[in-house]
């Protein structure tokens, strides 16, 4: 593709390094693209499905520019929870879109091309068997939590903060 159209970008969409179980495989799957392009969910490496703090992604998405090598970085998905069973709450998952927001709308569009979240709308919760883990558990409750709004369309404190800072 580089030699037909030479301005195009192209990579391998992968989990962010920081929160990929195999960095150097993903690594190395980005290594000969123009664009880095990652998957973002800050999770704590020892507990699945488990978010760090919101202020993970100021030092995490800093890490990750800093070591691009010069390559713009893009996120086309980047998601938060909202459910207590991810470690999180409605306020948490606010807090993380207000500093999303805030560090995409503060960075180099040459460097950082874009970032988007994940899903407007949660899911509706599958029911889990009575013996799922506690791992599927917090699997089943990121996916179905993530969006800015709950199942049935009432927004959810991240919906404000996203409304509020796209005015």
């Amino acid at each position: 593709m580089k030699k037909r159209v030479p301005h195009l970008l192209v990579g391998v969409t992968t989990a962010a390094p920081t929160e990929s179980s195999a960095p150097a495989a993903a690594a190395a799957l980005q290594e000969g693209g123009s664009v880095l392009l990652f998957i973002y969910a800050p999770f704590q490496r020892a507990n699945p499905f488990v978010h760090r703090p919101p202020d993970a992604i100021d030092h995490d998405w800093k890490l990750l520019l800093d070591r691009a090598g010069g390559r713009p970085v893009a996120f086309p998905e980047v998601s938060y929870s909202s459910s207590r069973e991810n470690g999180s709450s409605p306020e948490r998952q606010a807090e993380f879109v207000r500093r999303l927001r805030r560090f995409v709308a503060a960075s180099d569009g040459s460097r950082l091309l874009f970032a988007r979240y994940a899903t407007w709308r949660d899911a509706d919760a599958s029911r889990l068997p009575a013996e799922a883990t506690a791992v599927a558990r917090r699997k089943a409750a990121f996916y179905a939590n993530r969006g800015l709004q709950t199942a049935d369309g009432h927004a959810k404190p991240a919906w404000t903060e996203w409304a509020k800072e796209g005015r």
